[in-house]
């Protein structure tokens, strides 16, 4: 007699395969258990339509051959396997059918994209953001596969800064700039060095994201998300909008200037009364790049951001030849995150002013560190 339960190993293989041994409705894996992670086979093969007569989604005219193969199969955890059985109102035969189709197209796709886009996903986050809705890698691993790349690991490398919450005055941001060094010189450049590319998920006061740019140079495969308040929190956006940055040039500059002033009036205006209220006596010329409305939105893609750093390399390229006695230019930053670490990585060290960033503090604009102050020695 029979077993209409048997399943022949070919197709529960081929199960395997398909599902890539994870629950098709929760994606679960199911070779190791949820709790100590000791491996085992802790998967169970649920039928759509039900093997006895009065079973689950019961079709009478089903051949046994039919019920038992592949495509009538669902691998599942216990959990999902008893859901569907005891709710078989609920979850009928079509509905199962799509989310089996939806988990198996998953796994092809994931496994279509080449070992070439292959990325690092890789963190920075100080104490400016402790939203714990932006520290998920699950949120990473959307974001990334979303731009057809693969996650080399399943969780990210952290350069999280250290020490415990504080004002983020200057010289908090002086002695993060020291441990970011550090973790990027230990964890990441290790990395970058074996070519693998590097997704960047960073949220931090500008100094510090501008540094960590820097760090990550243009001469890597770094890409940079930017976070979202709304919608997905870290994907790039489907959109071709495009963005008007505007440029407000100095009228009548003293060309003899030592200092030029650098305002970037992007997720938030900046008067240039609260500038030249710190900068020197003598009339420093005030360069200003902003939009219409400035907001923390408006980076919707990396298209945006490319045309951020033609901008901005347009004006420092400017400021280098008409200014020829100037000895640094004075940054007062206000821009999403993407663009802040856009920035620091398009810092050209060979041929750029040096920098110094001042970050608003309590209100108030003060200096803290500088980039490329050691230029041309």
């Amino acid at each position: 007699m029979s077993n209409k339960r048997q399943i022949s190993k070919s197709v529960e293989c081929m199960l395997w395969g398909q599902a890539a041994g994870r629950c098709e409705v929760c994606g679960r894996e199911l070779y190791k258990d949820s709790a100590y992670g000791l491996s085992g086979n802790y998967a169970e093969k649920a039928h759509i339509i039900a093997v006895s007569d009065n079973g689950p989604r019961r079709l009478a005219d089903l051949r046994d051959e039919e019920i038992n193969d592949a495509n009538n199969l669902m691998l599942l955890c216990a959990e999902h396997h008893k859901m569907i059985d005891d709710k078989e109102d609920h979850y009928l035969v079509d509905h199962l059918l799509g989310v089996k189709a939806d988990h198996e197209e998953r796994v092809r796709y994931l496994m279509s994209i080449p070992r070439e886009n292959e990325t690092q996903m890789v963190t920075y986050f100080s104490n400016i953001d402790m939203e714990i809705s932006h520290h998920d890698a699950n949120l990473y691993k959307q974001a990334v596969v979303n731009d057809s790349k693969l996650p080399k690991f399943n969780e990210p490398i952290s350069l999280g800064a250290t020490g415990p919450q504080q004002n983020m005055d200057a010289a908090y941001i002086n002695q993060q700039v020291v441990s970011l060094e550090l973790a990027f010189k230990q964890k990441a450049q290790p990395v970058l060095e074996r070519g693998v590319g590097v997704s960047l998920f960073a949220l931090a006061p500008q100094p510090l994201l501008i540094k960590l740019g820097t760090l990550l140079s243009d001469q890597y495969d770094s890409h940079p998300y930017q976070c979202h308040r709304t919608g997905e929190k870290w994907a790039w956006k489907r959109t071709s909008r495009e963005v008007d940055y505007r440029i407000n040039r100095p009228h009548q500059p003293n060309t003899t200037s030592k200092n030029i002033a650098l305002i970037l009036s992007l997720s938030a205006s900046i008067s240039h009364e609260r500038v030249t209220a710190i900068l020197p006596k003598t009339e420093t010329p005030i360069y200003e790049i902003s939009i219409a409305e400035p907001n923390f939105d408006f980076v919707e893609s990396e298209a945006i951001a490319d045309a951020f750093i033609k901008t901005t390399r347009s004006i420092m390229d400017e400021i280098r030849n008409m200014f020829p006695l100037c000895e640094a230019i004075l940054l007062f930053p206000a821009m999403p995150n993407s663009l802040a670490v856009r920035f620091g990585m398009n810092y050209m060290f060979t041929s750029d002013l040096p920098v110094v960033i001042f970050n608003e503090h309590n209100g108030v604009f003060e200096e803290t560190i500088s980039i490329g102050e050691n230029n041309g020695e």
